[in-house]
């Protein structure tokens, strides 16, 4: 530590610091545009032999080159022509002023950051800055207050005001040291504005030299896409190629976040939260996993590090990693360069961890909570819904227990996901790892047969979770259907195909998707004939579709009522069902079922033109989306000749069971709940998952899970928070390093099964990264979220804007020509005045007048400052302030 004083009061501080560092870090402001505190004072940098603005090209000019001899430096003349010069202070012993940013604290350093001269400096250094960049902004007579929806015909558009208006270091800083009335007005330089590059917005005319994105770029991520040259002692700021991605830029958007102005802005903001925009991996993820961090963890090499960052989010990341349909990758900042991180891909990668041993026993083992609460809470159902509330309820420390009606827990990820997408070891593994928090589990328990709502509240449940999801299969009138023997024997409950069954004869030629999935998961052998026929366009449709193709169907067609475009199925799964030869029939739906009692032939289609109508067009009048309303062409006909037809056009839940619990439902079968608290019509009796808001995602489903173990812990008086293993990370670090190419990498591709190879079986069709493949396409990652780690600068601060309206007070006033305002008691205005001399005028008022407060401004155009005050006050207030010059209230 070393003892200086700053404007004569002594403060003990760090060694090493610059004076600027030690006196923001004591509270006195010293205004800075150049400096910034993560990076390193302008003057250590140097100038790049050439830079481009586009397509412009700029060279250093020749007696300007750096100085190999002095390790490259800028010569001390060059140095003075970099920063900006706004932080002088006065140092005892010394003659002239010196900058604070660069200037290292001594012991017994004496220092002044307020006087007359500096005042008078940084006013001069600050005009050449303003003279130099457009600043209507900063003198419009309206600026203060100003709404931007309109703007005087008098500001050309080339100078009007960016959108960093109101946010601008710039703007601030110019309030607080004053413009200088003979600034020059400015003279547009038609600098190129670049929009057309990838997430950045560059407009060189708002750029003052700073060179603040130059360092960042350099020092704080070891980048280098940026530089500068100096031509007749101007700074010139560019990048080292025409293109930002020829430049080596990796678009992490740390010299956005320290440019002082408007001149580098991120494109296509959209909320007003900028971290939303600005990581939106995270923020679209509907249980909030720290993708950015996870993702870092897998390019560090932590595999299990980056499994812990997930689970601190969710308890099924084995299960995600391999079937969630990662909504974070459509909106991934990186697809704006060329594709987006696979995600979804370094989640199962970081999961896979828990597999390498089988048992899972080198997971780290969860602790479990002695202290139980009285209060037992039921889940009725084992998705992921019910599991993941039922494991944060565990963790918070309540006595949980999940009734589940099938032999084996998982509810529809174990027998409505076919095996090559979710194997059941990696749920297993998930499983384990929710059982271990204390969830007790009972199986072969259904609702409504073994036990009722009512019944659990008997034996002392508090709380009631519904998870029970949507496993009927929603059916459509079809003609020709009552002519097939087997219509009336096809299963549509959980329950109707018998445990103890393990074949299915062929006699069964019309199935609904969900009976048909879960029989094969349940171990059930169907004896699949040559041709069979899936309708339907969903991800469920394309899995009927496989497991078929798999069961021996020689030829599988699918039919659906979308377009090629509209199909709800995601694309890669339609990918990998064109690859295994499936035949998707788009824009068809199925008019009558050709067959008899014996057989069925086909289905007969007609043209479908359009599925949803208009927007706007609801039936209620008020919604503005589209909604289901399919229009045909029936003079256009199609068969499709089959041996089985298999329906998958959605699934729904058990409305009648539900209604008989006593629970409000909806026509749809969807149990009503209040979507704040998800609670039903009954207090204590909570619904979510699909149960309640069908259809829905693994994601989604765990998502709410999430939320309602927060409203079930508030209904039980808890503080509604949910426990986590509160994770310790170190910082990350902030060199990214320089990488040519990195634009230009290619997502790495998932290894799979060949075609040839998965379509006799059910093993996994992907195989997941190997540690090489997972840090390579890790290191794709833009790493959107550590700008935030990034110092926020300090703005200047408030002055004290109304004094005290005494004798005392305006003592201080000078005798010189400026604008005063009167304030009463509430800080209201009651007099805004310009004058001749403000103590003399001040003084005038001092006998007669209401008022407890003032403010003044010197100004030696103090009628225009008078006129721009009352103009501001009007657009604000609607009225005159009561004691303004008659003249004025005339004009006005």
């Amino acid at each position: 530590m070393v003892t200086i004083k700053i404007n004569n009061t002594e403060f003990n501080v760090a060694e090493g610091l610059t004076i600027l560092k030690a006196a923001l870090a004591n509270n006195i402001y010293i205004p800075h545009l150049c400096a910034h505190p993560d990076l390193p004072p302008s003057q250590d940098i140097r100038p790049s032999d050439k830079i481009y603005q586009g397509g412009k090209e700029y060279q250093n000019i020749p007696d300007v080159h750096r100085d190999s001899a002095s390790l490259r430096r800028l010569s001390e003349y060059q140095m003075d022509e970099i920063g900006c010069k706004l932080c002088l202070v006065k140092i005892g012993g010394m003659d002239k002023p010196q900058r604070a940013c660069a200037t290292i604290v001594k012991n017994g350093m004496s220092i002044e950051t307020d006087a007359p001269e500096l005042l008078s400096l940084r006013k001069d250094n600050l005009s050449k800055i303003i003279a130099e960049h457009p600043h209507s902004c900063l003198t419009c007579a309206q600026h203060e207050g100003c709404s931007l929806t309109q703007c005087s015909s008098n500001v050309p558009n080339n100078e009007r005001c960016c959108p960093k208006f109101g946010k601008c270091e710039l703007q601030k800083i110019s309030e607080y040291i004053g413009i200088k009335a003979e600034t020059p007005r400015y003279k547009p330089k038609e600098q190129p504005v670049i929009e057309d590059e990838p997430l950045i917005k560059r407009n060189y005319n708002l750029c003052i030299g700073c060179t603040r994105c130059v360092r960042a770029c350099k020092d704080l991520r070891g980048i280098e896409a940026l530089g500068f040259i100096i031509s007749n002692g101007k700074v010139i700021v560019g990048s080292q190629k025409p293109a930002l991605k020829d430049s080596g830029c990796k678009f992490c958007g740390a010299c956005i976040e320290v440019c002082p102005t408007g001149a580098l802005m991120d494109k296509d903001l959209k909320s007003t939260d900028r971290e939303i925009d600005l990581i939106p991996c995270k923020y679209t993820c509907p249980a909030g996993i720290n993708v950015p961090e996870y993702i870092r963890q897998v390019k560090m090499g932590n595999q299990d590090k980056a499994l812990e960052v997930i689970k601190e989010s969710v308890p099924l990341p084995s299960v995600l990693g391999n079937v969630c349909f990662h909504p974070c990758e459509e909106v991934c900042r990186r697809k704006e360069i060329n594709e987006p991180i696979a995600i979804c891909a370094l989640k199962r990668y970081a999961a896979d961890s828990r597999l390498q041993i089988v048992d899972g026993s080198n997971e780290k083992p969860q602790s479990k909570i002695s202290n139980l609460k009285p209060h037992r809470v039921a889940v009725i159902g084992s998705g992921p819904s019910g599991l993941t509330a039922a494991y944060y309820l565990a963790k918070q420390g309540y006595p949980v227990t999940v009734f589940e009606s099938q032999p084996k827990a998982g509810g529809m990820m174990r027998y409505g996901i076919p095996a090559y997408r979710l194997p059941e070891s990696v749920l297993d593994a998930d499983l384990k790892y929710i059982t271990s928090s204390g969830v007790e589990l009972k199986l072969n328990q259904a609702l409504g047969k073994d036990f009722t709502i009512e019944s659990l509240k008997e034996n002392g449940f508090k709380a009631i979770l519904v998870t029970t999801g949507a496993q009927l299969s929603k059916q459509i009138p079809l003609k020709g259907l009552e002519n097939i023997n087997s219509a009336s024997a096809i299963p549509n409950s959980p329950s109707s195909i018998p445990h103890s069954a393990s074949r299915i004869p062929n006699s069964e030629l019309v199935l609904w998707a969900m009976d048909f999935l879960r029989g094969v998961r349940q171990g059930l052998k169907y004896e699949m004939p040559s041709k069979v026929l899936v309708i339907g366009g969903g991800n469920v449709a394309i899995d009927v579709a496989l497991t078929a193709k798999r069961l021996g169907a020689k030829s599988v067609e699918m039919a659906c009522l979308e377009s090629s475009d509209e199909m709800p199925a995601h694309d890669w799964e339609i990918d990998q069902a064109r690859e295994e030869g499936i035949t998707i029939n788009c824009s068809w739906g199925p008019e009558e079922l050709i067959g008899d009692s014996n057989c069925v032939k086909g289905i007969c289609f007609t043209k479908c033109t359009s599925v949803f109508s208009a927007e706007g067009g609801s039936a209620s009048g008020g919604d503005s989306a589209k909604r289901f309303n399919p229009q045909f062409d029936k003079s256009v006909k199609h068969k499709i000749e089959a041996d089985m037809v298999i329906l998958a056009i959605g699934q729904k839940p058990d409305k009648g069971l539900l209604e008989k619990m006593g629970l409000d439902v909806a026509n749809s079968g969807a149990i009503k709940v209040d979507e704040n608290s998800l609670q039903t019509n009954q207090p204590g009796i909570f619904a979510c998952g699909e149960a309640a808001h069908n259809p829905s995602s693994v994601i989604q489903s765990i998502a709410e899970g999430k939320k309602v173990a927060v409203s079930i812990d508030k209904h039980l008086g808890g503080e509604g928070k949910l426990v986590t293993s509160n994770l310790q990370l170190l910082t990350p670090p902030s060199l990214f390093g320089r990488d040519e190419s990195f634009a230009s990498w290619q997502r790495v591709k998932m290894p799979a099964r060949t075609v040839a190879e998965r379509v006799n079986d059910f093993g996994q069709i992907e195989k997941g990264f190997n540690k090489d493949e997972a840090i390579k396409e890790a290191s794709r990652c833009l790493q959107c979220d550590m700008r935030f780690c990034i110092t926020p600068v300090t703005f200047p601060p408030k002055k004290e804007a109304h004094l005290k309206f005494n004798e005392e007070s305006l003592n201080a006033v000078p005798e010189k020509e400026g604008v005063y305002q009167l304030l009463d008691d509430a800080k209201n205005v009651l007099i805004i005045k310009g004058v001749v001399n403000l103590k003399e005028g001040l003084k005038e008022q001092l006998s007669n007048s209401k008022a407890k407060h003032f403010t003044f401004e010197l100004e030696p155009y103090y009628t225009k400052r008078e006129s721009e005050l009352i103009q501001h006050y009007i657009s604000q207030h609607g009225k005159m302030p009561e004691g303004s010059s008659s003249e004025l209230d005339d004009l006005f």
